[in-house]
């Protein structure tokens, strides 16, 4: 079986595996796919571009997500989704969520968008339900009432390291709902003080779930959010990257 059947054949079982519909799915991603490649050609959105790495690194990744999203979500931020990654891939799967897409670069989000105009086009079904992206830094967003404490689900892959990272996603999370972020194997590295700086935040980290995709070990560290986030969080932009909350606590 040469590779490209290969993965295939691993992203229909990994889909089946989830309850979903791997004849609908699969051809979605294939224009996913090319639309993804199409645009990066015009400027960089990734380095994963063979359709191998695609449906490990980007849609079976994204697809672990579904079974730690709480029955009930039904709203989700994707912080820092750069070139639509891990959002388009959760949409396609479940074009049921109300998705937003958040990012601080306006080019990048541009991209997107014509991304799913592009899959729209291919797939009218998808047409009820289109995602709406956010031109917006995440600090800025967690004190917007709009999106302050508004999401069931907040998800985040490879945006920064895990104490500024909280600080930008937790204040979206609603109370009761979750924030997921999709890491490597170091993310260990990150995690001090993170007990202290999520209680802070108004959330607890609620599972580390350690999995192998193709031989790469990847993490999802789940939030529980618990109760609201101070007023006083997250801080202006900036202020979270250059002085991390990890340093007050050092301090203290």
């Amino acid at each position: 079986m040469d590779s490209s059947l290969l993965v295939s054949t691993q992203l229909s079982e990994a889909l089946t595996k989830l309850g979903l519909d791997a004849e609908t799915l699969i051809p979605r991603y294939q224009v996913l796919h090319q639309l993804l490649l199409e645009a990066n050609t015009r400027m960089n959105l990734t380095r994963i571009t063979d359709w191998e790495d695609f449906c490990y690194k980007h849609v079976i990744d994204t697809l672990t997500l579904l079974p730690e999203l709480p029955d009930s979500t039904r709203t989700v931020m994707d912080v820092g989704t750069g070139g639509g990654i891990p959002g388009l891939p959760l949409w396609l799967a479940r074009p049921d969520l109300e998705l937003t897409m958040l990012d601080s670069v306006g080019k990048k989000l541009k991209a997107v968008e014509d991304m799913i105009t592009g899959l729209i086009n291919h797939f009218p079904e998808l047409a009820a339900n289109r995602p709406k992206t956010l031109h917006m830094r995440a600090e800025d967003a967690g004190v917007n009432p709009q999106h302050r404490q508004q999401y069931d689900a907040v998800i985040s892959r490879a945006v920064a390291a895990m104490p500024v990272l909280v600080e930008f996603c937790l204040p979206l999370v609603k109370r009761t709902g979750v924030f997921i972020a999709m890491k490597g194997p170091n993310y260990t590295t990150e995690m001090q003080g993170m007990n202290q700086i999520c209680g802070l935040l108004g959330a607890r980290l609620d599972e580390a779930k350690t999995f192998e995709i193709n031989g790469e070990q990847r993490v999802l560290l789940v939030f529980e959010k618990r109760s609201l986030t101070p007023k006083t969080l997250p801080r202006p932009a900036g202020h979270a990257k250059k002085k991390p909350l990890t340093e007050f606590l050092l301090e203290g």
